[in-house]
């Protein structure tokens, strides 16, 4: 039939076509084939033994899919004696949670392009087979390599390597028919180009505001062995340098060991106010924390309140609340983290999530690369009027509902704060899409 000749003949050239990147895959078989400054993961972060484990990397863009895509759980390897002891090590299994094997192959993905990925096997015997392909995100079949003779616990390692541009972004780790589990552990990384994780302070502040001091603490909190580098920047996009205790600096750089931690309080004269934010930069993700702290002229902390790093985005929108009687109200700070100019259409929504009554059009700001701006809720009428009809925001009323945050030109790093009397009493969650 036509229909049969039509599918063989788009199976021939699927199998034409991947053919053309086949050979590009180099099996390892050493960690020593990695660079030590890849990533390394040992599946800490799984926690216990039984622990669905398939979004534990998330973070570093990895996700492992194993039967009808659910989670891979994660199990304790007890290596014994000259091990690491009763505790063991953890590693990563391909098991349904009743402990059964799914007779399906462990799929790892990658959001950001691998050059090199190995890792520990196990979970085998002497007679498993272990097939290890890899894709393309377009889909290319890179090539296929095979282990043998896989420990029960723990071995041998195995690795593969692309020269293909595109780099690995699909893994498929398979035992074939045998009843045992897929298992990975120590699991080895190298992008495909440096990669850099970055997050965004959107708001700092160091200062003077009326008899009060207001202070910024920043706070690094590392998982893995981290290098990082905190940059700061004023409103305008341009360095600027803070005192952290020591000579003004307006980059620091940092290595951590593993789960290392640092503390930074802004410090030195509160004559001039300094406001701006800061880029925060590594080779494996960081948790990243701002507090601004207020306090009288003797230091006595009268107020305090923080804020996580945030990531870069399209699409933003946060709760927001306006209270005149207590003076509260809420203020969003936002960076263009792009190269190029982009525009914020700052919608303000009700609680049914439609455009305020008061609110004629969302005003387009327009935010050159790099640069940082601030304001409160109650002022967008004032700072742009023609967005608003004649009766303007609602200034004697209670206003609750929610900020949308839509970029035209590229993504922004944004925050929102609570304020009374216009120091900040606590942060808001502010939801995206990402990039």
């Amino acid at each position: 039939m036509i229909v049969d000749r039509y599918f063989a003949f788009i199976l021939v050239f699927l199998l034409m076509t991947s053919s053309l990147v086949f050979g590009q895959l180099t099996k390892l078989d050493s960690q020593d084939d990695f660079s030590p400054d890849g990533i390394k993961l040992d599946f800490r972060e799984i926690g216990y033994s039984d622990s669905p484990a398939g979004d534990a990397y998330a973070a570093v863009g990895i996700l492992f899919v194993g039967e009808g895509s659910s989670s891979p759980r994660g199990f304790r390897v007890i290596l014994g004696e000259g091990g690491l002891g009763p505790w063991g090590r953890l590693a990563l299994r391909n098991v349904r949670p009743d402990g059964s094997s799914p007779n399906e192959a462990l799929i790892m993905r990658f959001r950001y392009p691998l050059v090199r990925v190995g890792f520990n096997l196990g979970n085998g015997t002497e007679t498993t087979v272990a097939q290890i392909q890899a894709f393309t995100a377009a889909g290319e079949q890179l090539g296929t390599v095979e282990q043998k003779d896989i420990e029960e616990l723990e071995g041998p390692f195995v690795g593969v390597e692309t020269t293909h541009p595109a780099g690995i972004s699909t893994l498929v780790l398979d035992y074939g028919n045998a009843d045992a589990g897929e298992q990975v552990g120590s699991l080895r990384m190298d992008f495909r180009s440096p990669h850099s994780f970055r997050t965004y302070l959107p708001q700092i502040a160091h200062g003077r505001t009326g008899d009060r001091i207001l202070r910024t603490t920043i706070q690094i909190q590392a998982l893995a062995k981290s290098n990082v580098k905190v940059s700061f920047f004023n409103p305008t996009g341009q360095p600027m340098a803070l005192n952290f205790g020591g000579d003004e600096a307006s980059t620091l750089e940092f290595s951590f060991p593993m789960l290392g931690s640092q503390r930074l309080r802004t410090e030195g004269p509160t004559d001039e106010t300094r406001v701006g934010y800061a880029v925060i930069e590594s080779n494996y993700p960081v948790e990243v924390q701002a507090i601004f702290q207020v306090t009288d002229q003797d230091s006595n902390l009268l107020s305090e309140a923080g804020i996580s790093a945030s990531p870069s985005q399209l699409l933003q929108a946060a709760p927001v609340e306006y209270l005149p009687t207590q003076k509260l109200d809420t203020a969003i700070a936002f960076v263009n983290t792009g190269d190029r100019e982009t525009y914020i259409d700052l919608s303000i929504l009700d609680g049914d999530g439609l455009r305020a009554e008061w609110q004629r059009y969302p005003p387009s700001l327009a935010l050159a690369p790099g640069e940082h701006r601030a304001l409160f809720i109650s002022q967008i009428c004032t700072n742009y009027p023609k967005s608003c009809f004649s009766s303007g925001f609602p200034t004697g009323e209670v206003f609750q509902g929610s900020v949308k945050l839509l970029t035209r030109g590229g993504p922004i790093a944004a925050t929102a704060l609570r304020t009374v009397g216009g120091i900040v009493i606590s942060s808001v969650e502010v939801s995206g899409t990402g990039q």
